[in-house]
């Protein structure tokens, strides 16, 4: 068990007491009260020990805050440098999106009819059609779309 520290509590007699021969001695009275300065003294440096300790525990606090608090700040600050990222990357791919939508709902519509070879010895091929038929774009009925 750890021992005990810190001051000790030295009873004085109450005022209006008969007093005795050891109490009424002066003497006794001066080195009761010089023990009593004594322990008081002791309790102060005690207290004084540990205020230096809590000043040094929270300087150390402080500075550990202090550099949390930057490297949050870094975070923070490479966080809105992703953002933007995304929110840039995410712009792209909506015009992206919307140029696609455009090529493939505007310009080329597929066929329901099935797809197939169109080689030259194919009937169907574009050296074998009409070269009077209209057509759109390049060789789109070659590929199925119309």
């Amino acid at each position: 068990m750890a021992e005990r520290t810190g001051a000790v509590v030295i009873q004085f007699p109450r005022r209006g007491q008969a007093r005795t021969g050891a109490e009424a001695d002066p003497l006794a009275a001066q080195e009761r009260m010089a023990r009593a300065l004594s322990a008081l003294e002791t309790a102060l440096a005690e207290q004084r020990a540990a205020v230096a300790g809590l000043q040094s525990a929270l300087s150390e606090l402080s500075d550990a805050t202090a550099r949390l608090d930057r490297g949050l700040r870094g975070f923070s600050t490479g966080l809105d440098g992703l953002a933007q990222g995304v929110q840039g990357v995410g712009r792209k791919a909506r015009d992206l999106e919307a140029w696609a939508d455009g090529v493939l709902g505007h310009t080329f519509r597929l066929t329901a009819a099935p797809l197939r070879h169109a080689g030259p010895t194919d009937p169907g091929s574009p050296a074998h059609r009409d070269a009077a038929e209209p057509r759109e774009g390049p060789d789109v009925r070659r590929w199925g779309y119309s």
